[in-house]
């Protein structure tokens, strides 16, 4: 009888020790998470692709063109702000894995539009014209946006005349080949963090920054390269407030790639500022 009691005990301590063992777990799990340093594993997680560049500026501009922000995230982060508004489809095969909602401003006439998936959203091979002539956009936020596979970012922010801020950081441009226009006319941006940019593979960077006006530095990184390029006409044209890392003021006489580097006078004055990416 006492060996049957004690085989109990010690069984009845094991189970205790399991559950307190995984309290423990769950619990670093949940206080971890909440604190954000639970690294999910963004790899499990479907893939969608976007809708080609052309094709989502059309959608996105049918409800109205009077969009303010564009969020691009997980459904679940804001299924507050999007509560009762329908959306539309914009993934490449339109069947709703990544939607469009456009959210009414407290002022009653503009929108912040967010672009929403339970997976990953990528981008198509190209962006081309994606906020093409969206003249009220202020700001882009790119928290779930993988560009791993992009190709061609011509025009993507063409016209974008009241775009203030854009955090590109993060961007894989390792494939792209075309940047024309890429920023054409956004003449709010002061500032450019493009120090994640790889451009060893853009052939055409015609009117890259064409007409920025107000744009005063441009920071690069590593894999910033003009080596490929073969079509460069117009890159700095207009950006007449553009200064280099060491004081390299605009010239008139340089608006194509010859001064798309770091800033290092006198032997090789640039219209660049170096950041570490």
């Amino acid at each position: 009888m006492k060996n049957k009691t004690k085989y109990i005990i010690i069984l009845l301590a094991a189970l205790l020790l399991m559950i307190f063992s995984s309290t423990v777990v769950l619990g670093k799990y949940f206080i971890e998470k909440q604190a954000g340093t639970f690294d999910l594993e963004i790899s499990a997680l479907p893939r969608y692709t976007l809708a080609g560049g052309i094709e989502f500026n059309n959608i996105i501009k049918k409800p109205s063109s009077n969009i303010v922000s564009i969020i691009f995230g997980y459904t679940d982060d804001y299924r507050h702000q999007i509560k009762d508004v329908s959306g539309v489809a914009v993934d490449k095969d339109q069947n709703g894995n990544i939607k469009a909602y456009h959210v009414l401003d407290s002022d009653n006439s503009t929108y912040t539009v967010y672009i929403l998936s339970d997976g990953k959203i990528m981008t198509n091979t190209d962006t081309n014209s994606m906020f093409n002539n969206l003249q009220k956009l202020q700001t882009v936020e790119f928290l779930n946006f993988d560009t791993s596979q992009l190709l061609d970012m011509s025009s993507m922010f063409n016209f974008c005349t009241n775009l203030k801020s854009v955090d590109l950081t993060g961007f894989d441009t390792s494939k792209v080949t075309h940047t024309t226009y890429l920023f054409n006319r956004c003449k709010s941006l002061e500032t450019l963090d493009l120090s994640d940019f790889d451009t060893s593979k853009v052939v055409n960077s015609y009117g890259m920054f064409n007409g920025c006006n107000s744009l005063k530095t441009i920071f690069v990184g590593d894999k910033w390269s003009m080596e490929a390029v073969q079509t460069d006409t117009f890159m700095f044209s207009e950006c007449w407030n553009l200064i280099g890392e060491k004081g390299t003021k605009y010239n008139f006489s340089y608006t194509d790639a010859t001064y798309a580097r770091i800033d290092n006078p006198p032997s090789s004055p640039g219209y660049l500022t170096y950041k570490a990416s």
